[in-house]
């Protein structure tokens, strides 16, 4: 991700989600710059869902968030990473 703004992350299940759809909870461990839903349901019969990661400030140095996500008794941790930009183009960027 680059600045503020919103980009799209996937939670990959090992088998597709049976015929009610599986729920994944999500929170972040780190910084709380960035949003993401509290749950996001993989579609019966998929093995995968997206969902929005919103970045709600402009950082002036690259920053690494940790989300996780969990369900049935298993959490995993994953790193988002986005990127400092400039504010005006003719300035130096600070990162």
């Amino acid at each position: 991700m680059t600045g503020s703004g919103t980009d799209s992350c996937t939670v990959t299940l090992n088998a597709a989600a049976d015929s009610g759809g599986f729920a994944v909870s999500l929170g972040q461990a780190t910084n709380s710059a960035v949003a993401v839903p509290a749950t996001v349901t993989v579609p019966a019969g998929a093995t995968s869902a997206s969902f929005a990661a919103t970045v709600f400030l402009r950082v002036s140095s690259a920053q690494t968030v940790t989300l996780t996500a969990s369900a049935g008794g298993v959490a995993e941790t994953f790193a988002l990473q986005f990127e400092c930009i400039c504010s005006e183009p003719s300035s130096p960027c600070l990162c």
